[in-house]
């Protein structure tokens, strides 16, 4: 039998990676926000530093696939964190569905 062969191939944009870290970070902060949870409180569910959401939050590390959904676990806020976005073709930022 053959052995069938994928490939993804995105055209990304700087642009495209800024605008979606931007979300990331702030949807991070809001869902701790809305859950009245510290950087400290959740940092330590999630197995990370209050000094690392620290800079998560501002925007100078990116997070993992993982610890997204880690912390949309821990904030109860799967469908705001979790969610990835591709640009359309009228170049708005939309839910992957």
């Amino acid at each position: 039998m053959p052995k069938l062969k994928f490939q993804w191939t995105v055209n990304w944009e700087r642009a495209d990676e800024s605008e979606y870290l931007k979300h990331i970070k702030r949807r991070i902060k809001e869902a701790r926000d809305d859950v009245e949870m510290t950087q400290g409180e959740l940092a330590q569910k999630v197995g990370r530093t209050q000094a690392y959401f620290s800079k998560l939050e501002g925007g100078e590390l990116v997070p993992s696939v993982i610890e997204l959904l880690g912390i949309a676990q821990f904030t109860g806020k799967p469908n705001d964190i979790g969610q990835f976005y591709v640009r359309n073709n009228t170049g708005q930022m939309v839910p992957l569905s």
